[in-house]
């Protein structure tokens, strides 16, 4: 049949193509949509921060009080397992069973390139997370999940007592694990309530930045806040009119050149 018609599948008639109309671009999203759609990326990154100042502010404490750690690993026990059900428990269990391991698992290398790395593990974590498929319970996926672990375990590494390893990886569960699961189901329930929620987190992490590293580090931490939450929005928002219309099929559809002749 396709011997016999002279002509491709996907040929039409020069009145056909001529009658049909790309569809028009999508409505534009207003601004506010375009900075809520941020906040979880904002988020991301401010748990990133977190971990790291974490690890650092940790490091300037030379002994932490007994009852402190005790306190904050009963607390970290306690919402890992009524946040993921046994599978938490199991997962607090193996983050405690492994402290003795990596107290002291990299001091065969250099200081500043087990921190360079341990920033560009949470740089991949942020820029590789599945944002798209939000939905689920835990987010992200693999590539995403492991390098903020493998971040963690790099920075508790770096700390002097076991009791600073054990606070540490429990700050990375709670940071990359619980964190995505309770802001997935505040913003369900309340999507200012979760905006509130992240602001209020930019704030902890800039007064905690100005408290372990001074003013030019908060100022780098509000730059970028302000960078992701709203610069990046709006620059979205300003390009949405610079969308191509959206085509249909009919793009590969072919005229034969007989019919061009004839027209």
């Amino acid at each position: 049949m396709w011997r016999r018609s002279g002509a491709p599948d996907n040929a039409l008639d020069a009145t056909t193509l001529r009658l049909l109309q790309p569809q028009a671009a999508p409505p534009p999203r207003p601004l506010a949509l375009c900075v809520a759609a941020s906040l979880p990326v904002l988020e991301r990154a401010l748990c990133s921060t977190l971990c790291l100042l974490g690890a650092i502010g940790l490091g300037c404490v030379p002994h932490l009080p007994l009852l402190l750690v005790v306190a904050i690993t009963a607390l970290s026990c306690a919402a890992t397992a009524a946040h993921l059900g046994p599978s938490g428990a199991v997962l607090w269990l193996l983050v405690a069973s492994v402290t003795p391991v990596l107290r002291g698992l990299t001091e065969s290398f250099a200081t500043d390139a087990v921190w360079a790395w341990a920033a560009a593990a949470l740089c991949t974590h942020v820029a590789t997370y599945d944002y798209y498929h939000a939905s689920s319970p835990v987010r992200g996926d693999a590539l995403s999940q492991n390098a903020a672990t493998l971040a963690a375990v790099v920075l508790a590494s770096q700390l002097p007592q076991m009791a600073h390893v054990l606070v540490l990886m429990q700050l990375g569960v709670a940071l990359h694990v619980l964190a995505p699961h309770g802001g997935l189901h505040l913003r369900r329930r309340s999507a200012r309530a979760y905006a509130g929620a992240v602001c209020a987190g930019a704030a902890c992490t800039v007064a905690l930045a100005w408290h372990l590293l001074g003013p030019p580090a908060a100022a780098a931490a509000a730059a970028g806040t302000v960078v992701l939450g709203v610069v990046v929005p709006c620059l979205l928002y300003c390009a949405q009119p610079l969308k191509a219309p959206r085509w249909g099929p009919w793009d590969c559809a072919d005229v034969p050149h007989e019919q061009r002749a004839a027209d």
